[in-house]
């Protein structure tokens, strides 16, 4: 038993974190996983970093193999510490934190299968059934956190599957992954369903990829003729599916890109501030103060 643990140990150091620099809000299965037909997918989440506050087109669980995490969902925090995992919808906003003596695993599902494997599963526990059931429907529970200790050794062989990459492994992992969900509908416990539902929205992803890709000089009234709603009706998606305004998107965008151009790039001010989309480099220095109470030449000083 202790040789089969330090295996996983092994697994977990070598299987790596997922770090990116692209600071994208929503993020696609296909960051990850080139393969179109690998539903399962694991990675280790990037310790002692707080991770950008973002959603994604597929469905996410958080498992604390060691330590402890918490998980900011929309404004709520979720405190978690060995053993518990959390599911989460699609279209839902967190983010996460682990400090650097944790192992928190990331197990990615692709959404066609999820939905249709486990949406009319039974449940001994009514939270789960109910987020289960939901998945698929317009009205659907963001989260779903629960006691994991009974699919511990299920989560182990997860690991070591997409460590070692052997023959069948993607098909061994649906398999896994299926008796892990059988497995907590049977005995898991503790079961914690979110308060608040999310109303789904598959425009809203393309909406929101649309809005990085031409964070410059994109407008309201650009997404109502691209995307053929109203001003007032995509309005009320932002403010629905990511808790903020168009306009506080936008700003938060455009200061994500700011802080990687002033870091990490030797551009001049005047030359980020027009790579932003704003007309002067005063109003830029004026909204980036605004933002982060710095000016941007004393954040890149401090920065570098």
């Amino acid at each position: 038993m202790a040789g089969y643990k330090q295996d996983i140990l092994t697994a977990l150091q070598t299987m790596g974190s997922e770090r990116s620099r692209d600071f994208s809000k929503i993020e696609r299965m296909e960051k990850y996983v080139s393969n179109a037909n690998k539903n399962v997918h694991l990675c280790m989440h990037p310790s002692d970093t707080l991770h950008y506050y973002h959603t994604h087109d597929f469905f996410e669980i958080n498992y604390v193999y060691e330590g402890s995490c918490i998980n900011q969902i929309e404004g709520k925090s979720l405190q978690m510490t060995k053993g518990d995992m959390l599911f989460i919808h699609p279209g839902t906003f967190h983010t996460v934190y682990s400090d650097d003596s944790s192992r928190v695993v990331n197990i990615l599902i692709r959404t066609p299968f999820f939905i249709k494997n486990f949406v009319n599963i039974d449940a001994q526990d009514s939270s789960l059934e109910l987020f289960l059931c939901k998945a698929g429907n317009k009205s659907y529970y963001k989260y779903l956190m629960c006691r994991g200790k009974e699919v511990f050794d299920v989560i182990a062989q997860l690991v070591k599957e997409e460590h070692e990459g052997s023959t069948n492994a993607e098909i061994m992992q649906e398999a896994l992954f299926s008796a892990m969900i059988c497995r907590l509908s049977r005995e898991g416990g503790g079961m914690v369903l979110s308060d608040v539902r999310g109303v789904s929205s598959s425009s809203m992803v393309d909406i929101l990829q649309y809005v990085y890709a031409n964070f410059a000089d994109v407008t309201l009234s650009e997404l109502s003729e691209k995307f053929s709603y109203s001003r007032a009706h995509i309005s009320r998606m932002f403010s629905q599916q990511t808790g903020k305004s168009f306009t506080d998107t936008l700003l938060e965008i455009r200061m994500d890109y700011a802080k990687t151009y002033l870091i990490e790039t030797d551009k001049k001010i005047a030359e980020i501030a027009r790579l932003l989309g704003y007309e002067s480099v005063e109003y830029f220095q004026r909204a980036f103060k605004l933002y982060f109470g710095v000016t941007p030449l004393s954040f890149r000083m401090k920065n570098r």
